[in-house]
């Protein structure tokens, strides 16, 4: 799901999703593996993707004839990502980003800790 954000005529989106190519190390570390696109008028803006606690999307865009500085600042917990949107240094929005495809990432976390437990009990027994 994106999240939508109207700004002085401007249409903002914010885009989440689970990104699967980084599944096995981040269930290693408990955390979401995620790609975040940052949108003005369905141009992109910039991107941030992989393992990381926070990180930022910054870029430009015009305004009134004007380039306006925008940036994005996400910061990721265990099953939540959290925003803070400023425009020309202004914050103007911050809440919680709903991550497309969530349930993915807890049913392959759920199945890999499975297998490894799994694995673990059936060396254990054969020693």
């Amino acid at each position: 799901m994106a999240t939508f954000i109207e700004w002085e005529g401007h249409k903002i989106e914010i885009k989440s999703r689970f990104s699967p190519k980084y599944f096995i190390l981040a269930s290693r570390l408990l955390m979401l593996a995620t790609e975040t696109k940052l949108f003005v008028d369905e141009n992109l803006i910039g991107k941030a993707d992989g393992l990381h606690f926070t990180k930022s999307i910054s870029g430009s865009f015009s305004h009134k004839g004007k380039p306006t500085r925008i940036e994005l600042e996400i910061r990721k917990g265990l099953f939540q990502i959290s925003y803070l949107l400023s425009i020309d240094g202004s914050s103007i929005s911050q809440g919680i980003l709903q991550v497309e495809k969530i349930g993915r990432i807890v049913l392959l976390w759920l199945v890999f800790v499975a297998i490894i437990l799994i694995l673990v009990l059936f060396l254990k027994n054969k020693i």
